[in-house]
């Protein structure tokens, strides 16, 4: 539940996936070996290093649903997290500063200060309300190589499928 990873400065309009393009995690990542990934919800590129679920259009196999189900119950950890920091730093739902500057560190203060406040007081066991993702589309495979990374999912769900 600590933040690990902040990257502040872009604009409320610049898509999630470019925000990450753009990070050193992204940087960092690209080196990751092939047999390890995170997990990205759908506004994020599938990549070798970054596994994302399947895009639900009405067609997806048993395999890729409970795939689908493992993925999003494994990245709610995340999203309590930022429940977690929006619930104790109200403001930071509706922002609205002129300074930009400024925005950027109440982003990050508020950050440290919720590492700071679990190191010493741990979780609350309040129910930490999750809210619904806005991310939208499906973001392409970069760099060409969908068959491989796909390939990557493809084994994964398969494994999954067998537990």
């Amino acid at each position: 539940m600590k933040i690990l990873d902040i990257t502040t400065g872009h604009p409320g309009s610049v898509h999630d996936a470019r925000v990450f393009r753009n990070s050193a995690v992204y940087r960092q990542l690209q080196k990751t070996p092939s047999n390890f990934h995170v997990l990205g919800d759908s506004a994020y590129p599938l990549d070798s290093f970054i596994m994302t679920p399947y895009k639900n259009t009405g067609n997806l196999t048993a395999e890729q649903r409970k795939y689908n189900a493992v993925h999003s119950s494994s990245r709610c950890c995340v999203e309590r997290c930022i429940g977690l920091l929006k619930g104790k730093f109200r403001r930071l739902k509706n922002f609205d500063a002129q300074d930009d500057v400024l925005m950027c560190k109440l982003i990050v203060g508020s950050a440290v200060v919720h590492n700071i406040i679990l190191s010493r007081e741990g979780i609350e066991s309040e129910l930490i309300a999750v809210e619904a993702s806005d991310a939208g589309s499906d973001i392409s495979t970069s760099c060409g190589r969908s068959d491989i990374v796909s390939t990557k999912r493809d084994k994964i769900c398969s494994e999954l499928s067998a537990l």
